[in-house]
């Protein structure tokens, strides 16, 4: 699945890498921008989808931001464990570079064959990491750099040998890791509806499988309150809508229901935020009426009980991740191909974009200093 958004985002952005060669030099000449990842400093992945860096600006200094910091693949995502950073490159690349608040890679740790998807820290210093490429899990040792298969999760795999193991989150007793159950040698098309495995956090033992009332869950995973587990789910993304919204696993019960389909959001959710109290910052994509490889619009919706609110949006495939920075503050990855492209803050009250950072290659998402 991967690969066929990569495949969208390069046809819909060509233009853009041929635009942005060259333009890796860091400025020098800051007044306020931050020199390490603290204090609420945010790290950017921006990429072209043939390679990544990471870009750093903190909300409150306008303008400025210190590019291009550290060079990850060009299918990259950004995870955390406690307050560190870490690149997660999928794909033929699979590693984990360890970052610490400086943006030095303090260790490179290779996954053979796993293309890893999402982290997990089970404590300080192990990391459960799910492979989108292999099917078992794989334990990570930080001081020792090494990692080692822990969990076969092969009886889940379809027609291509894969499970598609995606989001990994946890509470004090269980870990959840969703599967996408894609058929990969059929267009990426779900070959079942997508399933949540739950283990023991101490002993890794599988003890339940939920399946989802929808296809192919995209997300990250996110507490909405101390049972309720959401995902958004992106259906079958060469096809209609069906399938797609955002689905809530009870976990205490574990019954998986729909919270919202995919008319009341207007497409397939991408992206998943909370701001507090159960509200929800989701991005969804609109599809083309006319080719199933374009999108016709994107946008940034608050999701509050019954209540669903559109706080932006954008033609074409143009938004990746969104962050609540304060109340009635959002950040938001546009990755439009003009001026009015790069990390905006969003009044949500307002509507209005009070701030702009311009970034080295296209913003992707985020991650906040603690």
């Amino acid at each position: 699945m991967e690969a066929l958004i990569r495949k969208i985002g390069v046809l819909l952005l060509a233009g853009y890498v041929l635009g942005c060669q060259g333009t890796t030099d860091q400025e020098t000449n800051f007044v306020c921008a931050p020199e390490r990842f603290e204090d609420g400093a945010v790290i950017v992945l921006t990429t072209n989808y043939e390679t990544s860096s990471i870009d750093l600006f903190h909300p409150n200094c306008p303008d400025e931001v210190s590019k291009n910091r550290v060079v990850a693949s060009g299918d990259a995502v950004l995870r955390r464990v406690e307050n560190r950073p870490i690149v997660v490159n999928r794909g033929a690349e699979s590693n984990l570079m360890i970052l610490n608040q400086d943006l030095e890679v303090s260790a490179q740790i290779p996954l053979p064959g796993c293309g890893p998807h999402d982290v997990l820290a089970l404590d300080g210093d192990v990391l459960l990491v799910s492979c989108y490429e292999s099917a078992s899990l794989f334990r990570v040792f930080l001081p020792s750099e090494t990692a080692e298969e822990v969990i076969d999760l092969q009886d889940y795999a379809g027609a291509d040998g894969l499970p598609e193991m995606d989001a990994l989150a946890a509470d004090d007793r269980f870990i959840y890791l969703t599967l996408q159950n894609l058929d990969r040698q059929n267009n990426w098309l779900p070959e079942e509806p997508g399933k949540v495995l739950i283990f023991n956090r101490e002993s890794l033992e599988l003890e339940n499988e939920v399946t989802l009332p929808c296809d192919d869950p995209y997300t990250q995973m996110a507490f909405a309150d101390e049972s309720s587990l959401v995902v958004g789910c992106a259906g079958t993304w060469t096809g209609g809508r069906e399938g797609a919204g955002l689905a809530v696993l009870d976990t205490q019960t574990l019954n998986a229901t729909m919270l919202y389909n995919s008319s009341e959001l207007l497409g397939r959710p991408t992206h998943l935020d909370f701001i507090k109290d159960g509200v929800q910052l989701l991005v969804t994509a609109t599809p083309s009426p006319t080719s199933a490889w374009d999108v016709e619009t994107m946008q940034v919706l608050s999701l509050g009980g019954d209540e669903i609110q559109q706080v932006y949006s954008e033609r074409g495939f143009s938004l990746g991740g969104v962050r609540a920075w304060a109340q009635d503050k959002v950040l938001i990855a546009q990755r439009t191909l003009d001026s009015t492209g790069g990390v905006l803050l969003l009044n949500t009250k307002t509507a209005e974009v009070e701030a702009r950072w311009t970034t080295g290659l296209l913003p992707s998402h985020f991650m906040i200093a603690q």
